[in-house]
């Protein structure tokens, strides 16, 4: 009998080490007529939290210490009644680099359309073959991404089918009328998710996603043990991205890079000897105007 037991226990002890992620979700409530009561907003962060984290979204088993640490952040802009909300989201996510206490982040991301409808205590319905709910199909859309980069970010091309997820779940909801899964020329911003996975998925990204591996496995992860290798390995991986700036300059994939990396980039080229690099500095500057400043007082 307690052998029993102990198998039985052992496999619930292995499910649940086997979710992708590991998500902080927070929701605020900035609105400036708050009319709905706070414990809502508190009762809903804890649905989401449950929701992301306690879902199985791959295939792939995993470890609770191989969990994908992730962030979102709901801000509630507006109260359009006791159930129905406008608000913004940051989506943020990094991994661990080989060897060391630093995490690299690899998504840093604001949707300013993450609208929806919740009553509470209410049931977050979720199909991944079809719409039921714009709060569960963003809170998964999402996810997916956050795999998707984590995956591209130690294989090549390696989260291919977690964008493939996330871009059906964008066809599911086109027909469902909320603001962000289409581009709309009516629209303040084409910067929404329909723009952000077709840049994913587009030819014109490839060398992008090459990028994300060649920068994070050949460069960051080898840096603890070889400085010079992984610099120069870094280095490798940013000169791709001056062909994808090259047919598209200016694209929501490439400025989310720069938000998400350019201290990063700073820190770890300002030691090294910029004069072999010159040129990519120089790209940078230009391909991230922002922090143009940054790149050129390495330029020696």
């Amino acid at each position: 009998m307690r052998t029993y037991l102990f198998i039985i226990l052992f496999f619930i002890t292995l499910f649940c080490k086997s979710q992708e992620l590991n998500c902080r979700i927070s929701v605020v409530n900035t609105s400036p007529n708050q009319n709905v009561d706070a414990q809502v907003f508190k009762s809903l962060e804890n649905s989401l939290n449950e929701f992301v984290n306690n879902r199985k979204w791959t295939a792939d088993q995993f470890k609770s210490k191989e969990k994908i640490d992730c962030n979102i952040l709901i801000n509630v802009t507006k109260e359009i009644n006791n159930q129905q909300f406008e608000a913004t989201a940051t989506i943020q996510s990094s991994r661990p680099v080989f060897n060391t206490n630093y995490n690299s982040v690899l998504l840093n991301i604001q949707d300013k359309y993450f609208n929806f409808s919740y009553e509470e205590h209410q049931a977050l319905l979720y199909n991944e073959n079809s719409f039921i709910n714009n709060l569960t199909s963003l809170l998964a859309f999402y996810s997916y991404i956050i795999i998707g980069f984590d995956y591209d970010s130690y294989g090549l091309k390696g989260g291919d089918k977690a964008f493939s997820k996330a871009q059906d779940i964008l066809n599911n909801a086109q027909s469902s009328g909320f603001s962000g899964w289409k581009i709309d020329p009516n629209s303040p911003s084409t910067r929404n998710r329909n723009m952000l996975i077709d840049n994913i998925l587009h030819v014109d990204f490839e060398a992008f996603r090459d990028c994300m591996y060649r920068y994070h496995r050949q460069g960051m992860d080898q840096a603890y043990s070889d400085i010079k290798k992984g610099q120069s390995e870094i280095i490798s991986g940013l000169d791709m991205l001056k062909k994808v700036n090259g047919v598209r300059p200016n694209s929501m994939l490439l400025t989310q890079f720069f938000n998400a990396k350019s201290d990063e980039i700073i820190s770890m080229l300002e030691k090294a000897n910029t004069n072999e690099f010159k040129s990519t500095l120089e790209f940078l500057a230009k391909a991230d105007a922002r922090n143009s400043t940054k790149y050129r007082k390495l330029i020696k």
